[in-house]
C-alpha cells in the first residue's frame, strides 16, 4: 500500500490525532494526493476543525482528480453539505471535458441548489466540463441570468457571454 492510500484510510480513523496527521501530510503532497480525492471530500465535513482546514487546503492544491472518480465526485457535489458540494464542484471542474458525461446531473442540481456560492461554482464547473454542449449549458446559464442573487446572476451572465 502506498503512502496516499495509508493516509486516506487514516482520514477515517476514530483518533482525531491520526486524522489530523493524515490531513496535514496529505496537504503537503499537493497533486500527488489526487488518488485520495474522494476520501478528502468526505473528510471536508469532519467534526474536527483542524482536519477540515488541512483537507480544504489539500483540495485547493490538488489539481485534477482521477477521471474514474467523476461520478462519485458528482454525487458528492449534488448531495453533500454545502462545503463538500462547493469543493466537489471545484475539483470536478479540473477534469474539464473528461467529466462532460455528468453535465446533465449538474444541470438538474442547478434548479435545486439554494447556496449562492455553491450555485455559482456549479455554473462555472458546467461551463468547464461541457464547453461544446451549448443547448444544455447555455440553457442553464440563461435561466440563471434572472436569478434573485446578484452573485449568481452576474456569474451566469459573465459565463454566458464568454461562451458566445
Amino acid at each position: 500500500m502506498d503512502q496516499v492510500q495509508i493516509l486516506a484510510e487514516e482520514l477515517t480513523s476514530e483518533s482525531v490525532t491520526d486524522r489530523r496527521r493524515a490531513a496535514r501530510l496529505m496537504a503537503s503532497l499537493d497533486e500527488q494526493a489526487a488518488p485520495a480525492c474522494v476520501q478528502l471530500l468526505h473528510a471536508v465535513s469532519d467534526a474536527d476543525e483542524q482536519v477540515r482546514n488541512w483537507v480544504c487546503e489539500c483540495l485547493e492544491n490538488l489539481g485534477p482528480p482521477r477521471a474514474e472518480d467523476r461520478a462519485t465526485i458528482c454525487n458528492l457535489a449534488c448531495t453533500g453539505e454545502a462545503d463538500t458540494r462547493f469543493l466537489s464542484l471545484k475539483v470536478l471542474g479540473r477534469l474539464n471535458e473528461q467529466a462532460k458525461d455528468v453535465a446533465s446531473d449538474l444541470v438538474a442540481r442547478a434548479t435545486d441548489e439554494q447556496e449562492p456560492i455553491v450555485l455559482t461554482q456549479l455554473l462555472k464547473t458546467m461551463s468547464r466540463i461541457a464547453p461544446a454542449d451549448d443547448e444544455t449549458v447555455n440553457g442553464c446559464l440563461k435561466a440563471h441570468c434572472a436569478h434573485a442573487d446578484e452573485r449568481v446572476k452576474s456569474a451566469a451572465e459573465r459565463l454566458l457571454s464568454s461562451r458566445q
